[in-house]
C-alpha cells in the first residue's frame, strides 16, 4: 500500500501545481480506452485475445501512476471516433492527427509515440535513400492514408493502394510489390513475422507523424488528467516499451557494413572537393524542391482563390490593394490594374466614400479585423450594395503587413430587408389607421351632433343680425362662430375619409363643374398677395367618380397650395387638360384595376436636373385620360420632404395651422377612385400636384340648377325625432324658420306612439339613426308599417349601417348628414314632400 499511497501523493501533486488542470476535477475511479485491433506493434488483438502491443503497455504504466483503473475496447480503426462520439469509450488511447481531427477532438498536447514513415524495397533494388528517388517505382500504399497524401505532394503518382494492411503484406509475400511505405516499426513488425526482414531494406525516415490519444471536445479536463499522468512516465520507460515491441531492425540500407566503408572510403577520396560539391548539390537540390513546393502551394491557393463565388482581395499595410481576384473585378468593374493602390475606392459609391474610407483607417491603425456594408457604383453606372470583411495579417516577425479580405454581393439581401422594413411600417400604419377610424367612427357622432347645434344657432344669429342693426355685433361674432364651426366640420370630414370609414358614391358627371365651383371658392377666399387661375383645356371632361370626394381632394390641394405661398406674392394655377403620361413615369404605377387600390406606396426619385418626383396609384395606358393639377410658386420641396408630405399627420406649418391630413386625404381618395398620383417639386420654384383619372367617351347632359317654385309653400307638419335634446331644439327652430309646422320627440318610443294614434296627420318624418330605445331604421320601419307613403328622411352624424341598401329596404327617401345644411335640407324636403302633396290633397 505504502508505494500506491506514495503515488497518490505524487500525482496529487502535480494536479495541484499544474496550471492546466482544474482545481475542482474528480479524477475518475475507471477509465475506458478505445484501441486498434489491427496495427501492430503499436495496437492489436491477437485471435481470441486482449488487445495488446506499445500502447497497451503505455496505457499500463499510466494506471499505475495514476491509480484509476483501465477497461479495454478493441475497436476497428474505422469506428475508434464514432465509438468516442457515442459515449462507448473515453479515450481514443492510438491515433494519428490531422487538422479536422485537432478542429473536432481535444488531441494528446504531448503525443506519447512518434512514428517514422520509411520506404521497404527489396534487397535487389538499389539507391533509394529518399523521396526524390522514388521517380519510376510503383510503391504499394495502404488506404488513402498520410503516407499517399505525402508521395502525392512531392509528385510521386504511381502509387497501388490496398485497402489494408494485410492485404498490403500479403502482396508483399507474393512479390507483386517490390516497394511500399509505412510505419518503421509495424512494417518491421509485419516482416518478422511474415520471415521476410532479409529480403527487404528501408530508407531513411521520409517524415514523423505523431501518434497521440484523443479525447471529446467538452472534456477538457479530463485530457489535462491524462496529460499530467503521462508527464509521470520517465524517456527510458518509454524507450524500453519500445524495444520490447519493435525488436531487431531489418537492416537498413545505412547500417550495412560493406556500404557503410565504401561511404567513407569514398568520403575520404573526395575529401575537400568532393565534401564541397555534395554540400552544394544537396542544397541545390533541397532549394529546388521548396521552390518547386512553394509554386505549387501559390498554385493552389491562387487557384482556390480564383474559383470561390465572391471577390478576394489583399491589401499592404497602408491599405492599398495588392491583389483581386476576377470576382471581385467583375463586381466593381475595375481591372486589376485600375485597382492596385487606392484606384479600388473609385468602385466605392461617392455618397458611402467618406464614412467607409474613415472605419477603413481606423481598422488600419488598430491592425483589427475590418467589416463594412456600403455601396459599389460601377463604370456602367448600376449599383450594388456589398458587405466587406478582412482580417490582418503579420509577417513571421509579428508585424503587421496587411488584410486579406472578402467582398460579398448583398443587394438582394438589402433590398428584401428594406421590403419588410416597408411592409412592417405599412402594417403600423394600417394598424394605427384602423385605430384612428375606430375613434373618428365613435367620436364623429356626437361631435357633430354637438357641432350642429352650435352652427344651426350660430346661422340664426346671423340671419337675425341682418335684419337688426343693434344685433351686427353679435352677428360678427356668430359669423366667427360658423367660421370656426365648419372648419371642425371639415376636420371630421377629412379624418373619417382618410379612414376611408366614409362610403364612395360614384357617378359621372363634367369636370369643369368642379372647377367653376372652386374657382368661386378661391376667388372669394384668396389672400391679396395670391393670384389664383383656372385653365380648362378639356371643358367636355366626363369622369366616373364621388363628385363630393373629388371636390375635397381639389380644394385640400388648392388651401395647400395657397399656404405654400407663405404670404408671400405668388400665383396658384388649377388646370384641366387631357394627358398621356410619359413611359418612364407610366411603368412606375400599378397596372389599373377597377375596384382595387392599386399602388398604394409613394415612389419617389430625383431627376437630373434636381426636380424631386413622386408617384402613387394605378395607370391603365390603353384608356384615355384626364388630369387635374395644383400648380404653385412657392418654395419648393426636397425628395425627402416629397415623400413626407403624404403622410398622415406631417405638417410644416406652425401649431395650430394645420392637421397633417389635407395631402394624406388626396392620397386615400386617389387611390380608393383606382387613379393616379403625381407630384413634381424643386426648391425655390414651386411645386405641381396631379391628379390623373380616366376619362369617359361618353357626353352627359350638364347639370341644371335646381328651380325653385315662386308660390308659398303650404305649410307642412314634420315629426322631428332625434334624442339629442340641443340638436333636436336647434333642428326645431331651422324648420319653424323654413316655414314647417314641427313637433319634436327625444324618445323614438313616444314618437312612435304618437304616430300609431293619428298616422293620417303628418307630412314627413325626420329621424336620426343613432338612439338608445331604437334606431331611426326601425323607426322608420314602424311608421312605413303604418304609413307606407310617407316621405321619410334619415338625419344622421355618422354611421356605418347605413349602407344605399340599408337605407332603400327601410324606405328612406334620403340621407342628411349632421351638421345639416339648411339649402340642403330645404332642397331634399321639397323633394320629398312633392311626392306627397297629391296624398294631402286626397285626405
Amino acid at each position: 500500500m505504502k508505494p500506491l499511497f506514495g503515488i497518490a501523493i505524487a500525482l496529487a501533486a502535480l494536479l495541484s501545481c499544474s496550471p492546466r488542470v482544474a482545481a475542482d476535477f474528480q479524477p475518475p475511479k475507471t477509465l475506458t480506452v478505445g484501441l486498434d485491433d489491427n496495427y501492430a506493434p503499436f495496437s492489436f488483438r491477437p485471435e481470441h485475445g486482449e488487445v495488446q502491443g506499445i500502447m497497451r503497455d503505455l496505457w499500463d504504466l499510466w494506471s499505475k501512476r495514476t491509480g484509476v483503473t483501465i477497461r479495454y475496447e478493441a475497436i476497428p480503426r474505422s469506428r475508434r471516433l464514432a465509438a468516442l462520439d457515442a459515449h462507448a469509450v473515453d479515450v481514443v488511447g492510438y491515433l494519428m492527427g490531422s487538422d479536422s481531427r485537432n478542429e473536432s477532438y481535444l488531441m494528446a498536447p504531448v503525443p506519447p509515440v512518434e512514428i517514422d514513415v520509411v520506404i521497404f524495397f527489396d534487397r535487389a533494388i538499389s539507391g533509394i535513400a529518399g523521396v526524390e528517388s522514388l521517380e519510376g517505382f510503383t510503391i504499394g500504399v495502404m488506404g488513402n492514408g498520410s503516407c499517399s497524401e505525402f508521395l502525392h505532394a512531392h509528385r510521386i503518382d504511381r502509387l497501388k493502394v490496398y485497402p489494408d494492411w494485410e492485404s498490403l503484406f500479403t502482396a508483399v509475400a507474393r512479390h507483386e510489390v517490390d516497394v511500399f511505405c509505412s510505419g518503421r516499426a509495424a512494417g518491421i513488425r509485419r516482416l518478422y513475422r511474415m520471415n521476410l526482414q532479409s529480403q527487404f531494406k528501408l530508407s531513411p525516415p521520409l517524415y514523423t507523424t505523431p501518434a497521440a490519444w484523443a479525447v471529446r471536445k467538452e472534456d477538457t479536463a479530463l485530457r489535462d488528467f491524462i496529460a499530467a499522468g503521462f508527464a509521470l512516465i520517465r524517456p527510458d520507460e518509454r524507450a524500453a516499451i519500445e524495444e520490447r515491441w519493435i525488436g531487431q531492425p531489418v537492416e537498413s540500407l545505412w547500417d550495412n557494413p560493406a556500404l557503410r566503408f565504401l561511404a567513407w572510403m569514398l568520403l575520404a577520396a573526395a575529401i575537400g572537393a568532393a565534401l564541397l560539391f555534395t554540400w552544394n548539390a544537396s542544397l541545390r537540390r533541397q532549394v529546388a524542391v521548396k521552390t518547386m513546393g512553394l509554386a505549387t502551394s501559390e498554385r493552389r491557393y491562387r487557384e482556390l482563390v480564383e474559383a470561390v463565388p465572391v471577390g478576394i482581395f489583399e491589401s499592404d499595410a497602408a491599405g492599398g490593394n495588392t491583389y483581386s481576384n476576377g470576382v471581385w473585378v467583375a463586381m466593381t468593374g475595375l481591372s486589376r490594374t485600375q485597382s492596385l493602390g487606392d484606384g479600388w475606392l473609385a468602385a466605392v459609391h461617392p455618397e458611402d466614400r467618406a464614412g467607409m474610407l474613415a472605419r477603413w483607417r481606423a481598422a488600419i491603425a488598430a491592425e483589427q479585423r475590418y467589416r463594412s456594408e456600403h455601396r459599389l457604383c460601377r463604370l456602367d453606372g448600376t449599383e450594388i450594395w456589398v458587405m466587406v470583411e478582412a482580417v490582418p495579417r503579420f509577417d513571421a516577425r509579428g508585424a503587421f503587413s496587411g488584410y486579406i479580405g472578402s467582398l460579398s454581393d448583398v443587394t438582394e439581401r438589402r433590398r428584401h430587408e428594406e421590403e419588410r422594413r416597408r411592409l412592417e411600417a405599412q402594417g403600423q400604419e394600417s394598424k394605427k389607421l384602423e385605430a384612428l377610424g375606430q375613434f373618428a367612427g365613435g367620436v364623429a357622432h356626437d361631435f357633430n351632433n354637438f357641432l350642429g347645434a352650435i352652427l344651426g344657432y350660430a346661422q340664426f344669429i346671423v340671419e337675425d343680425s341682418a335684419e337688426q342693426p343693434q344685433l351686427q355685433s353679435a352677428g360678427r361674432y356668430a359669423q366667427r362662430i360658423l367660421t370656426a364651426g365648419r372648419r371642425g366640420r371639415a376636420l371630421v370630414e377629412q379624418i373619417l375619409t382618410f379612414t376611408r370609414r366614409t362610403k364612395m358614391t360614384r357617378r359621372r358627371f363634367h369636370l369643369s363643374e368642379l372647377l367653376g365651383e372652386i374657382e368661386e371658392l378661391m376667388f372669394a377666399s384668396a389672400l391679396g398677395s395670391v393670384e389664383f387661375r383656372c385653365e380648362n383645356a378639356d371643358p367636355d371632361a366626363v369622369v366616373e367618380a364621388d363628385r363630393d370626394q373629388l371636390g375635397q381632394v381639389l380644394l385640400n390641394l388648392c388651401i395647400n397650395a395657397q399656404d405654400a405661398l407663405r404670404g408671400r406674392p405668388g400665383s396658384v394655377t388649377v388646370r384641366i387638360r387631357r394627358t398621356a403620361l410619359p413611359v418612364e413615369t407610366a411603368v412606375k404605377l400599378a397596372p389599373a384595376i377597377r375596384g382595387e387600390p392599386r399602388g398604394e406606396s409613394i415612389r419617389v426619385w430625383t431627376d437630373g436636373d434636381g426636380t424631386a418626383r413622386a408617384v402613387a396609384g394605378s395607370f391603365d395606358p390603353a384608356l384615355p385620360h384626364v388630369s387635374m393639377s395644383v400648380t404653385d410658386t412657392g418654395f419648393g420641396m426636397d425628395a425627402t420632404l416629397l415623400e413626407q408630405a403624404f403622410t398622415p399627420f406631417f405638417t410644416t406649418k406652425e401649431k395650430g395651422h394645420g392637421t397633417g391630413l389635407g395631402l394624406a386625404v388626396v392620397r386615400g381618395i386617389v387611390l380608393a377612385h383606382g387613379a393616379a398620383l403625381l407630384a413634381q417639386s424643386r426648391e425655390g420654384e414651386g411645386t405641381t400636384i396631379e391628379i390623373v383619372l380616366p376619362r369617359i367617351a361618353i357626353a352627359i347632359p350638364r347639370a341644371e340648377p335646381m328651380p325653385v317654385a315662386a308660390a308659398a309653400r303650404p305649410r307642412r307638419r314634420i315629426l322631428l325625432v332625434d334624442d339629442d335634446a340641443d340638436f333636436c331644439d336647434m333642428m326645431h327652430l331651422l324648420l319653424e324658420r323654413l316655414g314647417f309646422e314641427v313637433v319634436p320627440y327625444t324618445s323614438a318610443k313616444e314618437a312612435l306612439a304618437d304616430f300609431r294614434e293619428m298616422p293620417a296627420t303628418w307630412d314627413a318624418l325626420i329621424s336620426d339613426q343613432n338612439m338608445p330605445e331604437m334606431s331611426g331604421l326601425e323607426l322608420l320601419a314602424a311608421v312605413k308599417a303604418l304609413r307606407p307613403d310617407l316621405p321619410c328622411l334619415i338625419c344622421s352624424a355618422f354611421s356605418e349601417s347605413l349602407t344605399d341598401a340599408a337605407l332603400r329596404e327601410a324606405g328612406a327617401l334620403a340621407l342628411i348628414r349632421k351638421p345639416v345644411d339648411k339649402d340642403l335640407l330645404l332642397a331634399t324636403l321639397e323633394r320629398a314632400l312633392g311626392a306627397g302633396v297629391d296624398r294631402h290633397a286626397r285626405a
